[in-house]
């Protein structure tokens, strides 16, 4: 009999090529286990204000939380997904917690996780802070690992790129050191704006989407101009189309987890700045990869990226992000075949 679960936190909704990758996988790893998905709450609501997805939860089989980068600082929206565990239990629902960054939570946070079946954490960082508070959690990368590469072996690396940034004022300078440094691309993980539901607000933005697309050039030297949309002129079609372009940099300063880990899986350079949690350092540090490559945006200059791009990876680095992306997809099947049998 095929198992029914939801899942909460679905981040396609999001205009971002890992969000997308993630669920893309999420969807074909619960289909591979012969899981098949009731129903998906969008990222960003909270899915206790909206009772007929609670009525889905009663009548599901299992519950599935994304948990990305979302359960950090006690934010409201981390309360959210974490809460889902002691509602399932409630009603005699299995929950699994996973694909989670776990960082700067309160220990009233952590009991409230302990409700859940299972917690499976995308690296050793998040595991030790669950574990100061006597919660049992398995590493398991992010869910991108999970995909056979995307990039072009073949092609012969050129150029550098950077990316955007979740803090808006950290993407305007990295698009700015672009407008400095002609031979810089810029590369955000923006993906092309989607209507998931009509609304005014969808429409309106979606419209304000391409005609900045069309128009933003122009209109860009008169500023005002927010610096989303500014990104939005340089999205790639789709999540192949960013990663190839991944691959074919010398080098990639990158500013979004998901564009490490896409650097990882094409085994391109890279220098990496901090996001929002701890969720960068601790990748490059369960990768084996020194920190020596984690930069501060005041740091950078085009001199070091040459440099860098010209030095590429050590063989010892070759042979850590070799293992680490061999033994990610290990570890991904093994995570859906427990669910399975939870």
């Amino acid at each position: 009999m095929v198992k029914q679960a939801v899942i909460i936190n679905d981040t396609s909704w999001e205009n971002h090529h890992g969000c997308r990758r993630v669920m893309e996988n999420l969807y074909l790893g619960l289909n591979n286990a012969g899981i098949s998905v009731l129903s998906a709450y969008p990222v960003g609501r909270d899915w206790r204000k909206n009772i007929a997805f609670c009525e889905d939860i009663c009548r599901s089989d299992l519950v599935i939380v994304n948990g990305e980068g979302t359960v950090h600082h006690d934010l409201p929206m981390a309360w959210s997904l974490v809460s889902a565990g002691a509602f399932a239990a409630k009603h005699s629902v299995p929950s699994v917690l996973l694909n989670a960054t776990w960082y700067a939570n309160s220990s009233e946070l952590a009991v409230s996780a302990r409700s859940f079946n299972r917690i499976y954490v995308r690296e050793s960082r998040s595991q030790a802070e669950l574990a100061c508070n006597g919660v049992k959690s398995t590493v398991v990368p992010d869910l991108t690992f999970m995909s056979p590469c995307d990039g072009d072996a073949t092609v012969q690396r050129s150029g550098l790129a950077v990316t955007d940034s979740v803090y808006a004022d950290l993407s305007e300078q990295l698009y700015r050191f672009t407008l400095d440094n002609k031979q810089v691309e810029f590369l955000p993980l923006l993906a092309p704006y989607r209507i998931r539901e009509w609304s005014v607000k969808a429409v309106r933005k979606a419209v304000s989407y391409k005609l900045y697309g069309l128009f933003g050039q122009l209109l860009e030297p008169f500023g005002g101009v927010r610096q989303h949309y500014i990104s939005m002129r340089y999205v790639r079609c789709s999540v192949s189309d960013f990663i190839q372009a991944v691959s074919h940099c010398k080098l990639l300063v990158n500013a979004r987890f998901h564009g490490l880990c896409f650097a990882l899986q094409t085994k391109t350079p890279f220098l990496a700045l901090s996001s929002n949690s701890h969720k960068v350092e601790a990748l490059l540090e369960d990768v084996g990869v020194g920190l020596d490559r984690f930069v501060s945006e005041a740091t950078i200059s085009l001199e070091d990226c040459r440099e860098r791009a010209e030095t590429g990876f050590s063989l010892k680095e070759v042979d850590a992000i070799e293992k680490y992306n061999l033994e990610a997809k290990s570890k991904i099947a093994n995570m859906f075949s427990e669910i399975a049998s939870i």
